[in-house]
């Protein structure tokens, strides 16, 4: 019997996914492939999924050239937002590109969500990304604080005395996608989009959640922040937490499918989990 098999699907100079494939080849339970947001470009790929859900990877048709991605995986981990294609000379001609193989990569990934640790959504190949406001939602649906915000489409419509103690930050007419997205500057002009962010110290506590597992949480908050993760539809999640400048307690700035796995703590926790994925469903696959 060989050994079960993970693929690493990252961008090219994702440090993290290389930390993961260094820890998992030292370890020698899996086979594992890291292959990055270009590999589906290299060589002729046909990819014909199959109508209906989908059981072992290899149901779903797959042929890479160089035979690197066309076996059978027990587990993938995706961390790239999105493949990307080779490039051709024209603009439009790139552009049009990688809107397909942004599609290619959904649903492929889809074909294979049985195995996919992070399902893939339209936006990120690499699980839910919420962004400012789906965070908050959904922190507020299991009783866990965010920081005070003011949107505002015209700045210029805004009463000054609603903003005693926030930083302005710039605000394009696209909500960031979390608390720290934007560099604290000027703003934009008055008659522009703004938005207004409470003040944070400047510390971040990164807490991996990892199905069940919770590494860095605080005790109280345990519980809400892997009924978070699982409200977001993330099995495995970095959230960030932070303290307001101006009041007490602790609020969450971000939520993201690709923990920067900065702790040997963080990075055995996601090696042992995707060893454990990829043996029980490589058992299954033998039964």
């Amino acid at each position: 019997m060989t050994r079960p098999s993970v693929l690493l699907l990252a961008q090219r100079d994702d440090v993290g996914a290389m930390a993961i494939a260094a820890l998992l080849r030292q370890r020698t339970v899996c086979e594992v492939t890291l292959a990055d947001e270009f590999a589906f470009s290299r060589d002729a790929v046909f990819h014909a999924p199959e109508s209906g859900r989908v059981g072992p990877a290899e149901r779903a048709v797959s042929r890479h050239a160089g035979g690197r991605l066309e076996r059978p995986y027990d587990v993938i981990l995706c961390r790239t937002p999105t493949l990307r294609p080779r490039r051709f000379g024209r603009p439009a001609d790139d552009e049009y590109a990688a809107v397909e193989m942004h599609a290619f990569g959904l649903s492929w990934l889809w074909s294979r969500r049985d195995i996919v640790v992070n399902p893939p959504t339209p936006a990120c190949l690499s699980g839910s990304a919420p962004d400012l406001l789906g965070v908050a939602r959904a922190c507020a649906a299991v009783g866990l604080a965010t920081p005070a915000v003011l949107l505002a489409t015209d700045a210029a419509r805004v009463d000054r005395a609603r903003l005693a103690g926030p930083t302005r930050r710039p605000w394009v007419g696209v909500v960031p996608g979390d608390y720290d997205a934007a560099p604290v500057d000027g703003g934009p002009p008055l008659a522009a989009p703004a938005l207004w962010i409470e003040e944070l110290l400047p510390e971040r506590r990164r807490v991996l959640v990892c199905r069940d597992r919770l590494v860095d949480a605080p005790p109280a908050l345990a519980d809400r922040l892997r009924q978070l993760a699982e409200a977001v539809g993330l099995p495995l999640a970095e959230i960030r937490l932070a303290r307001p400048a101006d009041r007490e307690g602790v609020v969450v700035v971000g939520i993201s499918p690709v923990p920067a796995l900065q702790s040997a703590a963080h990075l055995r926790a996601v090696a042992t989990d995707l060893e454990l994925r990829a043996s029980a469903h490589r058992g299954r696959a033998v039964a």
